[in-house]
């Protein structure tokens, strides 16, 4: 990749890090962290009890999918600004190289929900699959797979002027 798309990228990307850090040092209070903790407690305290008589006229796979479908539709995060329009045009052939790392960022910066969501999920279907642990694996690598394709989908789409 050509060192100007990647020093813009960046740049770009410490700035929004870094005003990111300004104000989650105002919302991650230490009151605000402690209500956090006691909450993640009290949930993961509901959530073993809950295993242990699970209701079974639901359909959790479905319920899961859906869930993890939805929180795997997310944005490409481009950082390009209005000027953009007007100042990079002679950049315009070295964009392909920002796009990618646009679409590598968007994915790692929102996979870790779906990683998160696959971990809460595990015991729920070990428990309801007697210990099977194949079918839960396949759905975990597609739950990967699936956002980086929904973002090249939606980068092709773009490309070609759809909604």
């Amino acid at each position: 990749m050509d060192k100007s798309v990647t020093s813009l990228f960046r740049t770009r990307l410490d700035a929004i890090r870094k005003e990111k850090s300004y104000y989650n040092k105002f919302i991650f209070n230490g009151h605000f962290s402690v209500f956090l903790l006691i909450l993640l407690g009290a949930f993961i305290l509901g959530y073993g009890q809950w295993l242990q008589h699970i209701p079974n006229d639901i359909d959790y796979a479905l319920c899961a999918s859906v869930l993890l479908a939805l929180t795997s539709l997310f944005p490409i995060r481009t950082f390009l600004k209005d000027a953009d329009r007007i100042f990079l045009l002679p950049f315009e052939t070295h964009m392909k190289d920002y796009m990618t790392l646009s679409l590598r960022y968007s994915y790692f910066n929102r996979i870790a929900i779906q990683i998160v969501l696959l971990i809460i999920l595990f015991p729920l279907f070990s428990k309801l699959d007697d210990h099977v642990l194949t079918p839960y694996i396949i759905f975990s690598i597609l739950t990967l797979i699936h956002p980086l394709l929904g973002l090249k989908l939606r980068w092709q789409w773009y490309q070609i002027r759809k909604s």
